[in-house]
């Protein structure tokens, strides 16, 4: 069976029974996680919005990221001083309640499904 981020990437709408969905990651928490993990933010970056397929989240610190996921890759987009700059280098994977994030030539961080969103692990 597709797992669930296939599913949601396709844009299709499956009915899930509760105890599927504790341990089920939905597309903006996976992007709350990357954006998190590849920019080493002190805590997860907040939803504000939606653009042309675009999750798009605010830092503590007021800097906006977009999202995208994509089969198991998450593409990032981010204004820096330099200009727009994006990246589609960062990859994941999710195993029941446990999320792994692998930005390229970064370690890897883990996440664990909460009942808020999620929870930092630890970075490997």
């Amino acid at each position: 069976m597709r797992n669930l981020v296939s599913l949601i990437t396709a844009g299709w709408v499956l009915a899930i029974s509760p105890v599927e969905a504790a341990d089920d990651w939905s597309a903006p928490d996976i992007c709350a996680a990357g954006v998190h993990s590849y920019f080493y933010l002190e805590r997860a970056p907040k939803q504000i919005g939606q653009s042309d397929g675009w999750l798009v989240y605010r830092s503590k610190s007021g800097a906006t990221y977009d999202c995208r996921v994509r089969e198991n890759s998450l593409l990032l987009k981010w204004n820096s001083s330099n200009g727009p700059m994006s990246s589609d280098s960062t990859k994941f994977e999710v195993r029941g309640s446990t999320l792994t994030v692998r930005p390229k030539g970064l370690s890897p961080w883990r996440f664990r499904k909460s009942a808020t969103g999620y929870a930092l692990v630890a970075p490997d």
